[in-house]
């Protein structure tokens, strides 16, 4: 897995937007990706859809299984929301979907 990849997910902790739907976590990822990739930040943004196959088994080899459900949640719930550029990664830009990152962090003991 890329370490955008990761990013994408440790920065949709971060959060945005609002209106989550039911995907898998690979389709959530995707979406997130693609949400980030609009903001256009010059950065690497392809190299995040490329790891979203491979999450799952990533997140259950460092022994969060048990959370792919809330992982799935708060990428499904930042894909709806704004992005900002911070050097040249696109991020979220913190609205929304509190509900979710703390569900998640609760689930990785944060």
């Amino acid at each position: 897995m890329t370490k955008l990849a990761l990013a994408c997910v440790f920065s949709a902790i971060a959060l945005a937007g609002a209106g989550c739907s039911e995907h898998t976590l690979e389709e959530a990822c995707e979406s997130y990706c693609d949400a980030a990739e609009v903001a256009d930040c010059g950065g690497p943004a392809a190299e995040c859809a490329g790891g979203c196959g491979q999450l799952e088994d990533a997140l259950k080899a460092i022994g969060y299984g048990s959370c792919l459900d809330p992982y799935t949640q708060v990428l499904d719930c930042a894909a709806d929301g704004s992005f900002q550029c911070f050097n040249g990664f696109a991020v979220p830009t913190g609205e929304g979907c509190t509900s979710e990152a703390l569900d998640l962090a609760e689930c990785i003991n944060v």
